[in-house]
């Protein structure tokens, strides 16, 4: 299955999108729902887990794609809720 992200560059080390977590699994590992409907598996990055950043089913992230598989990502930053959906981080 072929996925095309707007503004793709194949020279690029990375491709940034944002996601939505929609399952935890085992080992620091997400199954994240992209903005266009794309499911990938996701691990969070190690700054992230040296922080102790605590992430939940419906949190919002960032994450990096190789582009050599878009089926595996890393998640670089969990992103602010949206200030009318009434949560803090």
């Amino acid at each position: 299955m072929a996925v095309f992200f707007e503004g793709f560059d194949p020279m690029q080390e990375h491709i940034d999108v944002e996601g939505r977590i929609t399952q935890i699994l085992a080992g620091t590992m997400f199954r994240v729902e992209l903005d266009n409907g794309h499911q990938l598996l996701a691990h969070i990055s190690g700054q992230m887990r040296r922080s102790f950043i605590r992430l939940k089913v419906d949190d919002r992230v960032q994450l990096e794609l190789s582009p050599g598989d878009l089926n595996k990502g890393r998640i670089t930053e969990r992103l602010s809720h949206d200030a009318h959906s009434g949560e803090g981080i």
